[in-house]
């Protein structure tokens, strides 16, 4: 199949609240248009993009203020220009925004040559609207400063002139987010919350407040931003069941599903963690099935269905998608759309037949829908769903990849037809990469091309701009670099994949957003965006100096963007340096390894004091057969008593990462050795290499680093040597899942008692509300905690247990930054004994470094498994020995003579015993 023709003859948003200043009309096209984007998923090239409204009301009416002799605003009889900006209304609301845009412009102009400022402004507002969703950002800013600038010079105290002019802040605001101007679009925000609070509005007080939330959260202020949708949730649950009410908590829902929080169904912290987009869902349903509007029901249950994929409820998302498109009282687009995501599940599931089952009924609904915004994204969703499907099937009954190329071809041809830059950007990108499945390579890349220059056609890139462009910039590396195309260039590829990179690094605060809607998939696509440049970029034998470099910084910006899609946010609140300049400004003896395993070979990058040259090596295998040997070696390791099958596979591992570094780590005088770990090998603890005659850990000190960056460390001295410990050692039960005794936990918790005059907290003190009391009211250096717990590859899966509770990852995140917020007082130490790293989960040891670097600690000290607990005891007490006995001493080697010391004992030989305790973060 992938040798056919695709030859196809002719063919050579976010949304926010806008307010309004009339009130709520529920039938309004525009506002269902609006909701509906919170529930639509498009598939572009393979990937999910994710088009989410936060809150967006009606257009308003053409009115005109008598502001001269009253507060009142009447309204005036059909002209010319209130017939124009009526019918602009229209063609937005039928997505025809290049013709909206040109009517809006026309009438603008028109209430302007009659005197009227008002609807003057109010016509530019919705100008800077149309343009917006067109992606021309330059234009949208014109006319929104424009609008804004008319509107202030009236100065009226009437009700419907402000609401105006609260609705053409909140459309600035909706651009300057878009402009990724986060501080600028909260101003405007709150702006318009403020009047809408003057003119008691609940509905624009609402949405406002939602937008308000989406900046903050932006800006990395999510304790801000939950404490703004909790005092929304407060709000709308005081009102009585309505359509608004529906609609303001499926706006809710939707921003909750967006930073993460999809099911809390036990409050840890306070009220403000006890929200949960899916409770807040299935709110938003009662009620919009008791004021009995199916297509608001629908919008509602799409939405759930897209918050369900992300638990692995995929039964229960399928049902609800299926019910929408059997519903034959909602619109044939929401129809087609559940129809889309029900094909899209089945085809995550390797279920062929029932996905291809929904071709004939989405094809031809589609052919009988005008022209709209939403048919080119679901034609476009189509064609990548059938790709997919074409990819692993040998055929498509009745359908073949010249059919494929043809829904593309028509989706740009709808798109040009409305004069839709953005949409026609998507369309020949999915073109593109139609022609790139058939290897015909220069139509592939010019249609790509095509694409990317529109999608960068702008002074001012927005946020959805650059989510096409980074999209489109990979697709042309892949194009560039495929070894069966006669006009590739590997040069070409690489300057791609680098623009791809750039782009995505723009993207950071705002990736997640635009994706974990539809259950982005950060493995699948963004991931392999940095492995294949950096693939590219050590090709050669022997990689230039600039080679290196730019691989190292590459593997840093994807170790960056995993913790962003860990968190689900992009904010790093400590301060970080980066590792060679602590290396060479105060330590003369580290060095940096940056192991990365690639498709058929392990490259490692060694960093060394002393020298600005980046040195170099690398090994041939495949990627599945390291893969299949360090999971071997785990298992090895994990073994209680010493295993000569795992000593042959530590020394292979070895053999790999250090053996040919050796000579100048000993010339260099280098013991103490900084891993920035990747892929399977973060779940190896680098102490238990073997060198053919012993663990390495007899040579060097040894830290994992999450990047190359880190919070500079201060020395842990007398003075400020101020722990807090807190565990759990009797069993409980929690949400059925129970957590036995761990016996030693108490000698260990009371040790630090004693020995540091540490604040303890265990058992049924240790509640969160203790913890936090305790954090919010001393400045400690060290933080102790000695319970169960688990280190997953997500949020939801990685967990402590305090007393009759779990606390989250976010939530333990959250309360050590309250430490590092109240001065420079960052937590030296973060030790957390008795938790694990999830078993076959392969990035589990991303639960570790999530902790480590966002929790603003500067150093941590975990386990990647178990160990029984009076070795735990012995090692615990020997690296707090070390440390407070030489304040000179180096957490790494204090760790070092722990493990050394644990490792000398009766029948402790064994890795499994001494290895699992890594420290992440600063060595010094």
């Amino acid at each position: 199949m992938k040798n056919q023709d695709l030859s196809t003859p002719g063919l050579t948003d976010t949304g926010i609240y806008r307010g309004n200043h009339r009130g709520f009309a529920p039938t309004n096209p525009l506002y269902i248009e609006a909701v509906r984007k919170s529930c639509t998923l498009i598939f572009f090239a393979g990937f999910q993009i994710a088009t989410f409204s936060i809150f967006t009301l009606p257009a308003a009416t053409v009115l005109k203020a008598e502001v001269e002799q009253s507060s009142t605003v009447k309204d005036i009889l059909l002209s010319d220009a209130s017939q124009q900006f009526q019918r602009g209304e229209q063609l937005y609301q039928e997505q025809k925004f290049s013709e909206a845009a040109k009517v809006f412009q026309a009438a603008a102009q028109a209430f302007k040559t009659q005197g009227d400022t008002l609807n003057q402004g109010l016509a530019l507002n919705y100008l800077s609207l149309a343009y917006q969703r067109l992606g021309r950002l330059s234009e949208a800013k014109s006319a929104s400063q424009e609008s804004l600038t008319l509107l202030k010079s009236i100065a009226s105290d009437s009700k419907d002139y402000l609401s105006i002019i609260a609705q053409a802040y909140n459309t600035q605001g909706q651009l300057q987010l878009s402009l990724g101007q986060s501080e600028e679009a909260l101003a405007s925000w709150e702006q318009a919350t403020k009047i809408y609070i003057t003119i008691g509005d609940k509905a624009g007080i609402i949405g406002s407040q939602i937008n308000q939330a989406q900046a903050l959260q932006a800006l990395g202020q999510y304790r801000r931003a939950k404490i703004m949708l909790t005092s929304v949730n407060e709000t709308i649950e005081k009102q009585p069941n309505s359509l608004l009410k529906a609609s303001s908590l499926l706006s809710l829902g939707n921003a909750l599903r967006v930073i993460g929080d999809l099911d809390q169904k036990d409050p840890t912290l306070t009220k403000v963690d006890s929200l949960g987009s899916r409770q807040v869902l299935e709110k938003a349903l009662a009620v919009a099935e008791q004021v009995k509007d199916p297509e608001t029901v629908a919008q509602i249950q799409l939405s759930l269905g897209n918050t369900f994929p992300a638990q692995e409820n995929f039964k229960e998302a399928l049902a609800l998608y299926q019910e929408v498109a059997n519903n034959v009282s909602v619109s044939p687009l929401t129809q087609i759309q559940a129809k889309l995501n029900q094909m899209h599940l089945y085809i995550g599931q390797k279920n062929w037949s029932s996905a291809q089952s929904f071709l004939p009924d989405i094809q031809s609904v589609l052919d009988k829908l005008p022209p709209s915004r939403e048919t080119i994204y679901a034609r476009i969703n189509l064609a990548e769903n059938l790709k997919l499907i074409a990819q692993n099937q040998e055929n498509i009954p009745n359908f073949k990849w010249s059919d494929i190329a043809q829904l593309a071809a028509n989706a740009v041809r709808e798109a040009r037809t409305l004069g839709d830059r953005q949409a026609e950007a998507y369309a020949l990108g999915s073109l593109g990469g139609l022609y790139e499945q058939t290897k015909q390579w220069k139509e592939a890349k010019s249609l790509t091309q095509k694409a990317l220059n529109i999608a960068q056609d702008t002074k001012e890139l927005g946020i959805e701009g650059r989510d096409i462009a980074y999209r489109l910039q990979w697709q042309l590396g892949r194009i560039l670099n495929d070894p069966t195309n006669p006009e590739g260039s590997t040069n070409g590829a690489i300057a791609a994949y680098s623009e791809a990179v750039q782009t995505l690094k723009f993207l950071r605060n705002d990736l997640v957003a635009l994706h974990r809607d539809v259950q982005f998939s950060f493995r699948d696509d963004v991931e392999p965006i940095y492995r294949n440049l950096v693939e590219l970029l050590l090709s050669s034998e022997q990689p230039t100096q600039d080679n290196l470099k730019q691989a190292r910084e590459t593997i840093e910006a994807l170790q960056l963007a995993e913790l962003d899609n860990f968190f689900r946010d992009a904010c790093l609140q400590a301060k970080p340096e980066q590792v060679d300049k602590i290396i060479d400004q105060s330590d003369s003896t580290t060095a940096a390894i940056y192991p990365i395993i690639l498709p058929s070979k392990v490259a490692v990058i060694v960093k060394l004091p002393q020298t600005t040259d980046l040195y170099y090596y690398s090994t041939k295998i495949e990627n599945k057969d390291v893969n299949k040997l360090l999971k071997t070696l785990l298992e090895e390791l994990k073994k209680d008593y010493p295993s000569p099958e795992g000593k042959d596979l530590s020394q292979q591992v070895y053999g790999w990462l250090l053996q040919r570094a050796e000579t100048q780590f000993k010339n260099k005088g280098v013991n103490n050795l900084v891993f920035v770990l990747d892929g399977f090998l973060r779940n190896i603890p680098m102490a238990a290499l073997y060198d053919g005659k012993d663990y390495i850990i007899k040579k060097y000190g040894i830290t994992i680093a999450p990047g190359l960056q880190m919070i500079k460390a201060k020395p842990l001295t007398e003075q400020n040597f101020k722990v807090l410990a807190a565990g759990v050692s009797l069993e409980q039960i929690i949400d059925n899942k129970t957590y036995p005794e761990i016996i030693k936990v108490n000698t260990e918790i009371n040790q630090l008692g004693e020995k540091f005059k540490a604040k303890i907290l265990l058992n049924q003190a240790f509640t969160i509300n203790n913890f936090t009391n305790q954090i919010y009211s001393n400045k400690f250096s060290v933080v102790h905690i000695a319970t169960h717990g688990e280190f997953g590859s997500t949020l939801e899966r990685t967990y402590i247990v305090a007393w009759g509770q779990l606390i989250t990852a976010a939530n333990l995140n959250k309360l050590l930054l309250i430490s590092s917020q109240k001065g420079s007082n960052n937590i030296e130490l973060l030790i957390l004994t008795a938790c694990e790293t999830a078993k076959g989960d392969e990035r589990a040891t991303l639960g570790i470094a999530g902790l480590a670097v966002r929790s603003g600690a500067r150093s941590t000290l975990a386990s990647l498994w178990r160990i029984d607990d009076s070795s735990s005891v012995i090692l615990v007490n020997e690296f707090y020995k070390q440390l407070k006995s030489n304040p000179k001493l180096t957490k790494a080697e204090a760790l070092r003579q722990a493990q050394i010391k644990l490792l000398s004992q009766p029948n402790s030989d064994a890795p499994y015993k001494w290895a699992p305790y890594i420290l992440v973060g600063n060595w010094q």
